[in-house]
This record gives C-alpha cells, structure tokens and sequence, in this order.
C-alpha cells in the first residue's frame, strides 16, 4: 500500500510539481496515508475487545462492523488530516467520528445514485431529472448532520488560541510516545487518550476563564469591511460581518475569534446595511456560531440578495430575526445598545446607527451614512462622553465630520478598512480625525484591534 501510494503522488507531481501546495492533495493524500498504514490496527485493536461477530446475530453483527469500520477509518484519517486542517483552516474539528457514523452508509449510494443521474440525463431527460430529485433527500441529510455537528458546542476549536494549538502538539507527542515505548503488539491507548481529554478540558476552561477576565471591543480584520465584537463576560454581540479582499471568509474570521476565546454564541448579530462589505460573512458565520437574535433595518430589502439567505439561514438555525423600524433600546447585562434606525432609513439601504455601552465606556458605531446623518444624529440625541467611535465609511471623506466629532469628544478611533480603490481612509478624515486628538487605531495596518472598555 506505501508503494502503491508514493506511486500515484509521484506520477501527479510529475504532471502538476505545483500541485504539492494544494490543500486538496494534501489532505487527500494525508487521509488515504492514514488508511493504508493505520486503519487495519486501529480495526484490529477494537475487535479484540468486542464479541466475536460469528457469534452476534445477522443484523448486530452488520451494524457492529460498520461501527468498527466507519470509526476506525475516520480515526485512522484524521491521525494526518488534523493537523493540515490546523494549518490551513486555522479550526480544530473534532466532530468526524460521530459525524461519519451517521452518514458513511448513505455515501455509496449518494455517488453511484449521482453518476446514474448524470448518464440517465444522456439517455433520456426526465429520467435523469427523477433520480437527481430522489437523490437529493439523502444529500440534504448528510449537509443537515454535518451542520447539526458542527454547531455542537465543545468540538470546534481556533488556532488563533495559543492553549489550542499547545494542546494539539501535546497529543500527538503523547500519543507517539507511549506507542514508540509500548512493548510489540501491546499498545494501550487508554490512559493517553484520557489524559488528551482531560487536558482538552483543561484548555477549554482556561480560556473561558482567561476571556471573562476583560470587557473588550474588538474590529476583526476582515480586508475593506467591518466586523465588530463586543463581549463583557456571558453577554456578546457582533456589529456587521463582512469583508474583501482576504483569503479567509469574514464570517470564518469572526466564528475563529469567537471560537479562540471559547464561545461558541453569540447574543445579537446586528447587521447595520445590507452591503456586501458588511454583511458577506453572516451567512457562514451563522452556520458555525449559535446566534440568539439578527437584528437588521426594516428598510433593507428582505427579498433580494444578500439579506434573503442571511434571513433563511438564520431562521433555519433557530436564530430570531428583528427588522427594526423604530429607535430601540436592547439590555444585554451588562452590555446595553441603542440602536437608532429612523435618522439613515433613507440613507445607505436603511443604514442603521447604535450606540453601544458597558458601564461606562461608550462606543458609536454609524455604519456608512454621512456627514448629513451624523449631523442629525448629533443634534438628535445626547452622545457626550463617548470613548470609542468606528469611523463612519470605512474613512471615507463623507463621513466622520466634525459636528460628530466635536459631540462625541471620542479619545480613540478604530478605522476598519483594507485594500481599496476608494483611498480609504482618506487624508480629509485622518486631518479631521487628528485635530481633534483622537487617537487612531487601523485594521489595515495593525490587523484585527481589541480595546478594553474600561
């Protein structure tokens, strides 16, 4: 078998030399590495501790030998394949096993049942359109396992937490020791997978512990977009997720960050406008993060792209959704939110305004609207003493005026932004932004930013 595979990975170098950087090859190479060489020990180490199948009846026997099976090859997979998965993905996924023993037996008719699909098509159309239509019922509940997994909590974790990737090390270390000082045939693999899980716990706990230290406000770097994070303890909400120009997916981004810190939820996920840098991220981070409330202006067309699958996605989670129409005032203890929705319904797509505050430390958040807007939201409402302030725009010339600044008497700013073609942020809104003293804080220079709101 180690033959047989070199032989095949040479013969795609020798075609492809580059394709030794594709993610697809390494993992598909890691994978059947880990079948061929660990696959039959790991069977083998199970059946010697199970009843002999000849022994069970018909129906036991079959059903334990494709548990034995089922597990054994996606243990034996992921010896290689999880820590590519780390690299690349920057996510720990731990759900595979009880994943695949739910769907693993309808995978072989799913591919037959698509290829006779596509050859019936050929022969004659409406055939094929059947099949297909029948097909498709087992495909929809292999993708609803595979969501339902991955949403449970205390198996998906992020690289971005230091006491992850740690404990990733400490379990292959662990494991290899004990096996290279275990006598021939006489390895028992108990006592370590019990001291990895214990630890695993270890590392959950602590970091926990370690993100309920701080209440923090965080703009994670998504590129030219912006993603928000608020959290004071149990209470969290993330203000728009969306982002260009990055290799990674805004709504990865953001579950990674949550995820690093040990949360798995959020409380609100409050979408300000349905542009694209700003919202082309919810739909994914939805389908990783359990999210109590969407909350998005009643002005943004629910109809159309992008806001009409956000919306699907997020009832089909559980997840309510609000469309604000009036001013709202939302308590989240300790975190309280004012959200101002009638000043920028005519601006932006119904760009929405909040105000966000955690004891003391205020933070405004005016999403894209402009100079005009923010002026009439000075004039409208009592924003004094206000620390924090995102500026509006991305940095835009359009946005972050005076009259707000002055109002605001702000002592940081964060400007959320990356490669453009726009010239954001603009020297006009640095100028404003500097001779008012603001200390300025950008993504596309110092990455995601995190203040204590203190």
């Amino acid at each position: 078998m180690p033959t047989t595979l070199l032989t095949a990975l040479g013969v795609l170098l020798l075609i492809n030399p580059f394709s030794a950087g594709s993610v697809s090859l390494q993992l598909s190479f890691a994978s059947m590495a880990g079948l061929c060489l660990l696959m039959p020990r790991i069977s083998d180490w199970i059946w010697a501790r199970l009843p002999e199948r000849k022994s069970l009846p018909h129906p036991i026997g079959n059903v334990l030998s494709y548990f034995v099976t089922t597990l054994s090859a996606t243990l034996s997979s992921m010896v290689f394949t999880l820590p590519l998965s780390a690299i690349h993905f920057g996510t720990l996924q731990l759900a595979a096993p009880i994943t695949n023993l739910l769907v693993m037996w309808l995978l072989p008719f799913v591919f037959l049942a698509c290829f006779a699909s596509v050859l019936l098509g050929f022969i004659w159309l409406p055939m094929g359109t059947i099949l297909a239509a029948i097909t498709a019922w087992p495909i929809r509940f292999v993708l609803l396992c595979a969501k339902t997994m991955a949403g449970i909590p205390g198996l998906l974790y992020s690289t971005q937490n230091p006491l992850v990737v740690a404990w990733l090390i400490f379990l292959y270390v662990i494991l290899f020791s004990t096996w290279v000082v275990s006598p021939r045939g006489g390895y028992r693999p108990v006592l370590p997978i019990c001291c990895c899980v214990a630890t695993l716990c270890l590392v959950t706990g602590m970091t926990r512990f370690r993100a309920d230290e701080f209440a923090c406000a965080t703009a994670i770097d998504v590129g030219q977009g912006q993603c928000l994070l608020f959290r004071d303890r149990d209470a969290s909400v993330m203000v728009d997720c969306g982002g260009n120009h990055t290799v990674t997916n805004a709504g990865d981004l953001a579950a990674q960050t949550l995820l690093a810190e040990g949360r798995n939820a959020l409380d609100a996920l409050i979408l300000t406008h349905p542009h694209q840098d700003h919202v082309n991220g919810a739909e994914r981070l939805l389908l990783q993060i359990r999210v109590g409330t969407l909350i998005l202006p009643a002005a943004a067309d629910a109809e159309s792209d992008p806001i009409r699958s956000i919306i699907e996605t997020a009832e089909s989670r559980g997840t309510e959704v609000v469309r604000l129409q009036t001013d709202t005032d939302l308590t989240l203890d300790p975190l309280r939110i004012s959200l101002f929705v009638g000043l920028g319904a005519g601006y932006e797509d119904g760009c929405l305004m909040l105000r966000l505050s955690d004891g003391d430390f205020d933070t405004l958040v005016t999403g894209d609207v402009t100079i005009e807007v923010e002026q009439m939201l000075a004039a409208s409402y009592d924003l004094t003493g206000t620390e924090l302030f995102i500026a509006g725009h991305h940095g835009s010339k359009h946005a972050s005026g005076d009259a707000l600044l002055d109002e605001l008497g702000a002592t940081g700013v964060i400007i959320s932004c990356g490669y453009n073609s726009y010239g954001h942020p603009t020297p006009e809104t640095m100028a404003r932004l500097s001779e008012h003293g603001i200390k300025i804080y950008r993504t596309d220079t110092l990455g995601s930013v995190t203040i204590r709101m203190e």
